[in-house]
């Protein structure tokens, strides 16, 4: 090896070592700051160092304060006692007294103020009192006056630190009178020993500059607390939008279950009505009513999975699909809820309009639904116009714009600012009087944006608001374009009527489910099949119904469970049915569209499960399973719908 690489590797050897040794020693320092913080703190009690920061730090110094009084206090002591000096000494007992009698108090009820006061009293009692005995004006206690105001402001706060400047300066302007006007200040000292006192009051400075040092370091610690407490805020922050998150996901599950429970009703009854006799017209109007409620399903289903939405993880489709059948499956839809309100619902086409363009008309047709409610919501006199054109038809990436224009009551621009944001309307007035969840047009909005387009509004207050909505149509090339578009026509429905299910029932049935018209609806079907049923208001009375039939001797072959009810709820009731021993099969019916409440109606006794809407030849199929036995070797492995 050259002498250069050696000497080269003693030198990087020294560093090495160097770094080792800070290191070390910046350990020995965190570990000696932490040691004197936690000595520190063992005095303040657990309120005030859970609480306001600013009040810990000032505790903390009236502590530290405390100790370093005592210690002064000690060290002058010592010295006195060598120079016998009794008085002086018990002036300085005095001041630790008290000094421990502000630990104490700050101990046992975190009153910051009132110890800092008690140490100050005590700090400048002792200097004036030393003042006092060792010459007057010529003491060598009096520079220390200028430390009172000083430990005020630390430990008290600005006005008690005022209130002592003044009183500091009036003691030492006092001590100038009467020097000067010759008063014959006592003098314990002899000359040696006032020497010896000189010296030591040097020592205390160095000491009281030390103990100011540490104090810094005490405040750096607390800086490090401060930094440690916005973290943990940042923390709680961050877990509250987790809560928020949550809450959301709550919400919609809630209003999916909202949704699903009169949904149960309008597609139980479309069935009910297309089942009888009825004319061609009729059986259209039922059929419709079926179509657009499975529709509206599907659409919740999508809604339920919001965080996926604002994830931007929604697919969607782009496939052939006509513009104009999208339009008239809304207009289909649209105008029932225009005519309940005397409105004029029109259709207009702005020029040629394509025959088919590239996208998703099940997210167009959600769109353009979302749009053209809310303008019959809100507008009460007048028209609600839906308009289309076809924009840059002669460019590569042309567009189909959709207008919704209607005369209602309008939005200022503030409130347009929050139109599209999730979970927000115009203002609190339009929740109560509309309703509505202020979901619809911040999923419409990405949905536009994911078609490639957007949606914009210009409104006026009292005279009305325009929806644009522009989609990209994808290539055109070969594509017909109608001069004269119309509304298409929806395809005729069949008149054949769906066959009636074959099963019938010989059983007694316990419904518990709180919503009438479902009670009406799912009664009338059980009943049809052959059932006989008994109906429960809510999950208490269903206990005591299968509870008394079966000490009757006379059980019920199958309980329908609802899971939300007031009073008691379907999950507490199959539970207590579970522990009282009932072993009769329970049949959860629940609106709850998540994936996790499926297990949890197992997980609370109940033999099997299926959702709202009811598909009522399942329904009846399970029911009579589990009356005749065979479905409780199941037990809920197979799942219902």
């Amino acid at each position: 090896m050259s002498d250069l690489s050696e000497e080269s590797y003693r030198i990087n050897d020294r560093e090495r070592m160097g770094r080792v040794l800070m290191g070390n020693n910046r350990g020995m320092g965190v570990a000696f700051r932490a040691a004197i913080a936690a000595g520190v703190d063992w005095f303040i009690p657990a309120h005030v160092r859970g609480g306001n920061l600013d009040v810990l730090r000032r505790a903390r110094l009236v502590v530290s304060f405390a100790w370093i009084l005592i210690v002064l206090a000690i060290f002058y002591s010592v010295f006195l006692i060598w120079m016998n000096n009794p008085i002086c000494i018990a002036g300085f007992m005095m001041a630790i007294s008290v000094a421990l009698l502000a630990l104490y108090i700050i101990r046992q009820t975190g009153s910051v103020v009132m110890a800092g006061n008690l140490l100050i009293v005590a700090f400048f009692g002792v200097l004036t009192f030393l003042a006092c005995r060792f010459g007057g004006y010529g003491s060598l206690a009096l520079p220390w006056y200028a430390a009172v105001p000083v430990v005020a402001l630390s430990t008290a706060g600005r006005r008690s630190a005022v209130f002592w400047l003044v009183v500091t300066s009036s003691s030492l302007a006092a001590f100038y009178v009467l020097d000067y006007t010759g008063y014959p200040f006592p003098s314990d000292l002899t000359p040696h020993h006032y020497k010896l006192m000189t010296m030591l009051a040097w020592i205390g400075l160095i000491v009281y500059m030390f103990a100011l040092a540490l104090l810094y370091e005490v405040a750096k610690s607390q800086a490090l607390l401060e930094l440690e407490s916005k973290n943990l805020a940042l923390k709680e922050l961050n877990e509250a939008i987790k809560a928020a998150n949550r809450a959301k996901s709550e919400f919609l599950a809630n209003m999916s279950h909202e949704i699903r429970t009169p949904m149960t009703a309008i597609l139980g009854f479309s069935e009910i009505l297309m089942e009888s006799e009825l004319d061609h017209e009729q059986l259209d109007a039922a059929t419709t009513i079926k179509q657009n409620g499975e529709y509206l399903i599907g659409i919740i289903n999508d809604i339920l999975d919001l965080s996926k939405i604002e994830a931007g993880k929604l697919e969607v489709e782009h496939v052939q699909c006509s513009p104009c059948q999208v339009i008239s499956d809304v207009a289909s839809l649209m105008r029932v809820r225009a005519n309940a309100k005397n409105l004029s619902l029109q259709i207009d086409y702005d020029g040629p309009i394509p025959q088919s363009i590239q996208s998703d008309p099940t997210r167009l047709r959600q769109i353009l639904i979302n749009l053209t409610g809310n303008a019959i919501k809100f507008t009460e006199v007048g028209r609600v116009r839906l308009v289309a054109r076809l924009l840059d038809a002669e460019c590569d990436e042309p567009k189909m714009q959709f207008e919704v224009v209607d005369s209602g009551i309008g939005v200022t621009e503030e409130q347009i600012a929050k139109l599209f944001k999730p979970f927000q309307q115009a203002d609190t007035s339009t929740t109560r009087k509309f309703g509505g969840t202020g979901l619809g047009l911040a999923i419409c909005k990405r949905l536009a944006g994911k078609l490639g387009g957007d949606i914009s509004v210009k409104s006026t207050v009292g005279k009305g608001s325009t929806f644009t909505v522009t989609i990209g149509t994808g290539p055109l090339d070969g594509v017909k374009l109608l001069d004269c578009p119309s509304e298409a026509q929806l395809p005729a429905h069949s008149d054949r009527k769906p066959a009636a299910p074959k099963i019938k029932l010989d059983c007694r049935v316990l419904l518990a489910e709180d919503g009438p018209d479902n009670q009406r609806l799912i009664a009338f079907l059980l009943k049809k099949a052959g059932a006989e049923v008994v109906v429960a208001d809510n999950g208490r009375i269903a206990y005591d119904l299968a509870l008394a039939a079966r000490d009757e001797g006379t059980p019920f072959d199958v309980i329908l469970m609802d899971i939300q009810m007031p009073v008691m709820d379907g999950y507490e009731a199959t539970a207590k049915l579970r522990k009282a021993g009932y072993t009769g099969p329970i049949i959860a019916l629940t609106a709850h569209a998540m994936s996790t409440a499926r297990d949890k109606c197992l997980n609370a006794g109940c033999n099997d499960y299926t959702t709202k809407p009811i598909d009522h030849k399942k329904l009846i199929s399970v029911v009579a399973e589990y009356a005749s036995g065979q479905g409780l070797l199941k037990s809920g492995d197979i799942p219902v719908s």
